[in-house]
């Protein structure tokens, strides 16, 4: 798929667009070692760290019709604040997408958790990419 759909007049992002952009905005320079156990097969996650500014970003994508609920463990740090920043891109079947339109159908979407941890459980919705961005000590 396209990543920009356009007309003469009007342009927007494609939900892989807007994966791009998550992605290439929460990296880091350290590669951590993450585990994230209890999903299923069409689970992925990516754990950075950015080490000047103890920033964690853990990159989570449930490409399945069903929540996942996993454990997430984070090897290598000692201590996590608790509320870290969510920011999710979700869609409600694999085709759904934006348009001319409906340019907003599915764009990323930032919120708050409040039980981050070096060890912590959460939950993705179908069809979704997750990242969250924790700070570490």
């Amino acid at each position: 798929t396209d990543l920009i759909g356009y007309d003469a007049v009007d342009s927007y992002g494609s939900p892989s667009y807007y994966a791009q952009v998550l992605f290439a905005g929460h990296l880091g320079n350290e590669v951590l070692r993450a585990q994230a156990t209890g999903a299923g097969p069409r689970f992925f996650v990516s754990t950075t760290r950015d080490s000047a500014r103890g920033t964690i970003h853990l990159k989570l994508v449930n490409g399945s019709s069903t929540p996942q609920a996993v454990r997430i463990r984070l090897n290598g740090v000692t201590t996590v604040d608790k509320d870290a920043q969510l920011t999710t891109l979700r869609g409600t079947t694999p085709e759904e997408t934006n348009s001319i339109m409906d340019p907003r159908r599915i764009v990323p979407v930032t919120s708050m958790i409040h039980n981050a941890a070096t060890a912590f459980e959460h939950t993705l919705p179908p069809y979704s990419i997750q990242v969250l961005d924790i700070q570490a000590r």
